[in-house]
């Protein structure tokens, strides 16, 4: 078997932070490892298979070092079951909670803390606040087999727990950045032209901005499986991406960095998350392709990007977000093409209706491949299996991506002042499509999470034989069937 070593690159790296805990917190060793088994590759180049090998393995022991950073405990474990004040910035954008608070991660110096209120704050990513209240550690599983939330927040880097319920937060004015700035000013423009809940639900389609939307608004998103949508998700910024080439063209140098330049602005203002980064990273590879005389494989792309990301953030790994994230491409990118040609081929000569109903199809097969990839992943972090997400991504994420280019044409262009009118409009038709797809009779199922093994397993038999059976398909794609063959000469 050929030796692809992108890949085995990331499976090297994703082994690295899996196997971290079994070793002696020693990273420091292991980055020693690294740096002695890339100098021993260079020195042995006359040697191809010992010297690719050599190079592979600074990848394991580097994710090694990496994540036993991170997991090592901060210096707030050492304060836990006392009061404490805290000031920081909110790293993550806060979440509405079934109580009526609000749930957000602090980063302070002294490390990072997951904060609880009961009441609702108008706080957003970014801003500087100081919190009174509880420090304690996360619960631990109490049964076997049972959720332990303190090892889940230690693979989130978060080791303690900050329950603010009567001390109120006072917000310190600082500097924002110029991403801060930009997101500042997404969201205080849709506050000004959109009602409160209108606001709310296209903050989280421009910037992954929850914090105003009802939990059950989120819920009915979370029910159709549609969810993603509210995050600045790769299809998001595939579809920006998208329209700056189209804009600027493509394979041209400066149009190509002017909208790199554009894109990873407006990523930066949108999050840092892994599905962001993942999908910049992705779009910038496909971009600069054509500029290095290269023709960028998405799959090969897609594995660039995981190890980019999981080097940087070793326990993004184990981020629901971002496992679905790259779940769901990897089987988009393996099987929607050679699925597509199959079943409906796209003809230069088809007529405009044929070309609706073709482009509805592949919408369909497109949410039912997304369902296939998400689905197994959903049910073990979620506890949910929505029948309707399929039917339910067709029309709320198309009604989504339009709203995120008038949304963001109507922020950019302070002029089109009636646009907003037609933003209200559509967000509005996207409220009812969610609420009514989650009030079909069992549209999300409440299940119990799989086995690890079996989620695994279930990836690992829908990926690996891609690569053949797409070559299959398409030999039968193109092969001409023996019936249709003209008769030989002489027959």
């Amino acid at each position: 078997m050929r030796l692809r070593p992108l890949f085995t690159a990331l499976a090297l790296v994703v082994l690295g932070i899996l196997t971290a805990p079994l070793f002696p917190n020693q990273p420091l060793f292991f980055d020693a490892l690294a740096l002695a088994s890339a100098l021993a590759g260079i020195a042995f180049l006359r040697r191809p298979t010992l010297t690719t090998a050599l190079l592979l393995l600074p990848f394991l022991f580097f994710s090694l070092a990496q994540t036993q950073r991170a997991l090592r405990p901060d210096g707030l474990t050492k304060h836990a079951g006392s009061y404490q004040i805290l000031g920081g910035t909110v790293e993550t954008a806060p979440e509405p909670t079934r109580q009526g608070g609000i749930r957000f991660i602090l980063a302070s110096a002294e490390g990072r803390v997951q904060v609880t209120t009961r009441t609702p704050l108008p706080l957003h990513r970014g801003d500087r606040v100081t919190v009174h209240g509880r420090l304690e550690l996360p619960p631990r599983a109490t049964n076997p087999g049972e959720f332990d939330y303190r090892a889940y927040l230690q693979r989130h880097g978060v080791h303690t727990v900050l329950w603010a319920i009567k001390v109120p937060f006072s917000t310190t004015n600082t500097p924002p950045t110029p991403s801060e700035r930009l997101r500042e000013a997404i969201r205080r423009a849709c506050q000004i032209h959109l009602p409160s809940n209108d606001a709310g639900l296209l903050s989280g389609l421009l910037v992954s901005d929850r914090s105003q939307l009802p939990a059950s608004l989120q819920d009915a998103f979370a029910r159709t499986g549609t969810i993603h949508i509210l995050s600045t998700s790769g299809l998001h910024l595939s579809v920006f991406a998208a329209v700056l080439v189209a804009l600027f063209g493509r394979g041209k140098r400066l149009p190509t960095l002017l909208a790199l330049a554009l894109l990873w602005t407006y990523a930066l203002a949108a999050g840092t998350g892994g599905a962001v980064m993942r999908s910049a990273v992705m779009t910038t590879v496909m971009l600069l392709a054509p500029l290095l005389k290269r023709e960028a494989e998405p799959l090969h792309t897609l594995a660039f990007a995981a190890i980019l990301i999981l080097l940087a953030e070793p326990l993004a790994l184990y981020d629901p977000g971002t496992q679905l994230s790259f779940a769901t491409v990897s089987v988009l990118v393996a099987w929607a093409r050679p699925l597509e040609n199959l079943i409906w081929p796209w003809e230069p000569d088809q007529h405009p209706l044929t070309r609706f109903f073709r482009a509805c199809t592949v919408g369909l097969l497109i949410g039912i491949l997304a369902q296939i990839g998400s689905a197994p992943l959903v049910a073990y972090h979620y506890n949910l299996f929505s029948w309707v997400a399929p039917l339910a991504n067709l029309p709320i994420a198309a009604l989504a991506e339009l709203l995120l280019l008038a949304g963001l044409a109507a922020v950019a262009l302070p002029f089109l002042t009636p646009l907003w009118w037609l933003i209200e409009l559509g967000l509005t038709l996207l409220k009812t499509l969610a609420l009514a797809f989650a009030a079909l009779p069992y549209a999300a199922l409440s299940v119990a999470s799989p086995p690890a093994e079996l989620v695994v397993l279930w990836y690992a038999l829908l990926l690996l034989p891609a690569p053949y059976l797409r070559v299959r398909l398409n030999r039968r794609r193109f092969s001409q069937p023996s019936f249709l063959a003209e008769p030989q000469m002489g027959a």
